[in-house]
């Protein structure tokens, strides 16, 4: 999903806007609802160069998702690639992870 801003999708080069992405986000959602053996889970970014408008609608949407968590849905929150350091993103980490209903976590990808 990366985002649930439409300048900051436009920024990324994604062909969507927020209203599509919220669209994803509640059809996510059902699909976890509903069935007992799936798993759809979402990734954000975070990052230098991200608006802060990028992390207001984040957190609204995180926090106003009016769904009982069960266990699945796992947020991740993915750092750009030209990102501070993981530990200077920490206090926005923390944030988001205080408003969202939801567990949110840092994506770390290794290459091997």
């Amino acid at each position: 999903m990366e985002s649930i801003d439409t300048p900051t999708l436009a920024y990324i080069g994604k062909p969507l806007d927020e209203s599509s992405v919220g669209e994803a986000f509640r059809k996510m959602l059902d699909i976890n609802a509903t069935y007992k053996n799936i798993e759809v889970t979402a990734n954000f970014l975070i990052g230098k160069g991200l608006s802060d408008e990028h992390y207001q609608s984040l957190k609204t949407l995180l926090r106003d998702t009016g769904v009982d968590f069960r266990g699945k849905g796992m947020i991740y929150l993915s750092p750009l690639k030209d990102s501070p350091k993981k530990r200077e993103l920490l206090p926005l980490i923390n944030k988001i992870q205080e408003q969202s209903k939801m567990p949110a976590y840092v994506y770390l990808i290794q290459r091997l």
